[in-house]
């Protein structure tokens, strides 16, 4: 018996004016414009560039470091990594001063003492420094992380499917791995190879469920999508899709803002009607075609970006 199909696959068809929620999906983000952080006083950019994504560490006073990698998470994960092979150089040892000798024991010398020995089987266990404490909540990307009971908060779903843009394979990534890489993009600060086995996820209906739940949502629309009755016009909102599924909410297309492969579509009144207008990071491109609605604002937005993608 096939999966209960949760999103009606004739919402595709949409009504220019209706109010109908657009079944597959938002867009989300950060492919377009990148992403920023800070780390230990190091400031991090990650883009795309030429199918790839790279990544530059700048400090002033410092040389910048830069690398290329073939996914996102990659190339956060180089960027904190150089970072940490930076912080580590800055203690080197001391030098002795030439000249100078240790003075003479005064007294009686004990000979020296047998060094202790090693544990059954093999050397003795070296220390490792514990990481730096996580702070007491992380805000970024639309959602909001509580370290008090390692929650994932949905706080704004367009800034949310901005920065899960591009972050995993909507047709093939396992859906958990789906949830924990879209939070990894909106916060690249949490340490989710700590916390991600505990990890808490509340719905946009206030439901707090863990990892493997949260998926079953985007497992359902991953179905959808490699459904062999799929409509071609869902292929340009895969991303937005399972993406939604993560709080298991949905976007409406007919609504102002729409977030959309990684590009937000507001409408923009004007004198006779409204224009659409694309905005990516902090640049903003208003249309020049004027309609009568918001929601014919918005689908103008969405033919112009899926005409800009190709």
């Amino acid at each position: 018996m096939p999966a209960p199909v949760i999103i009606p696959i004739a919402l595709l068809t949409f009504a220019v004016g209706g109010s109908m929620g657009f079944a597959f999906g938002s867009r989300s983000c950060a492919a377009r414009n990148g992403l920023t952080f800070a780390d230990r006083g190091w400031s991090v950019l990650v883009e795309p560039e030429d199918g790839a994504w790279a990544w530059q560490a700048t400090k002033e006073g410092s040389k910048p470091g830069e690398g290329t990698a073939s996914s996102k998470i990659e190339a956060l994960d180089q960027a904190r990594g150089w970072i940490a092979t930076q912080q580590l150089g800055k203690f080197p040892r001391p030098k002795p001063t030439p000249g100078k000798t240790a003075p003479a024991p005064v007294g009686p010398v004990e000979p020296p003492r047998p060094p202790a020995p090693a544990p059954l089987g093999g050397a003795a266990p070296r220390t490792m420094p514990a990481p730096p404490p996580m702070p007491s909540q992380l805000v970024g990307g639309g959602i909001r992380w509580k370290a008090s009971d390692n929650s994932i908060l949905l706080e704004n779903l367009q800034e949310f499917m901005i920065a899960a843009y591009g972050a995993s394979d909507p047709w093939r990534t396992a859906p958990p791995k789906i949830v924990l890489e879209a939070i990894q993009a909106a916060l690249p600060e949490l340490d989710l190879a700590a916390y991600g086995p505990t990890l808490t996820i509340v719905t946009a209906q206030g439901n707090p469920l863990s990892v493997a739940e949260a998926a079953k949502p985007v497992d359902e629309r991953q179905f959808q999508l490699n459904s062999p009755d799929v409509p071609k016009d869902a292929l340009p909102f895969a991303s937005d899709l399972v993406h939604e599924g993560v709080f298991d909410i949905e976007q409406q297309q007919s609504k102002s803002p729409f977030a959309f492969r990684g590009r937000l579509l507001v409408a923009r009144a004007v004198p006779g009607g409204f224009v659409s207008m694309i905005v990516v990071g902090e640049k903003a491109t208003k249309g020049d075609v004027v309609v009568p609605s918001e929601p014919e604002a918005i689908q103008l937005g969405i033919k112009t970006v899926i005409e800009e993608d190709g």
